[in-house]
C-alpha cells in the first residue's frame, strides 16, 4: 500500500480507501503492505461498521502461518540466499504477534499456510478468484474483480 500511492509515510485510511477503491480497478489482486497505523485504521473502521462501500467490494484475504513455523522460516536463508539477521527476525515475530488477530478480523478470508507451499497457496486465491468471479463468494462486486490481499506471513 505505501509503495501504491506513491509515498513513503503511512497514508491516511481516506488516501488507502481511494487508492483501493479506484487506483486498482484494473487489477483482480492487490497485495497490501504491513504499515501497522493503517492496518489498525482499516480494523478499527471495519469494527465499527465504516468504509461500507470498501468492506463490502473489496475482499481482504490473509495468509496465515502459525508463529512458530514463521520463526522457523525466518531462520531459514530467503529466496537470494541471505539470512536475515536476528534483529529482523525478531521485529517480525513482534509484528506477527500484535497484527494477527487484527489480520483475522478484518479478512473476508484466511488461508491456513501451515501445510501449504507456495503452488498450493496461489492455487487457493486462484479458486477465491473464480468463486468470486462467478458470484459465489461476497463480495459479489468487487470493483478490482476479486481479493485485495494484506501481506500475510507465508
Amino acid at each position: 500500500m505505501d509503495a501504491g500511492p506513491g509515498r513513503n509515510d503511512c497514508p491516511s485510511l481516506a488516501e488507502a480507501v481511494r487508492w483501493l477503491m479506484s487506483e486498482t480497478s484494473d487489477q483482480p489482486i492487490v497485495v497490501v503492505s504491513n504499515h501497522e497505523e493503517m492496518l489498525k485504521a482499516m480494523w478499527q473502521a471495519k469494527l465499527r461498521g465504516e468504509e461500507g462501500e470498501l468492506f463490502g467490494c473489496v475482499l481482504f484475504v490473509y495468509l496465515r502461518k502459525p508463529k512458530d513455523q514463521l520463526a522457523r522460516h525466518l531462520a531459514e536463508p530467503n529466496v537470494a540466499g541471505r539470512c536475515r539477521d536476528l534483529a529482523s527476525q525478531q521485529y517480525t515475530l513482534e509484528s506477527y504477534a500484535r497484527f494477527d488477530g487484527m489480520f483475522q478480523e478484518l479478512a473476508g478470508n484466511t488461508i491456513d499456510c501451515t501445510t501449504k507451499g507456495v503452488a498450493e497457496v496461489a492455487a487457493e486465491v486462484a479458486s477465491l478468484l473464480e468463486s468470486l468471479d462467478k458470484g459465489f463468494a461476497e463480495p459479489s462486486a468487487s470493483p478490482n474483480g476479486g481479493p485485495a490481499a494484506p501481506s500475510g506471513n507465508s
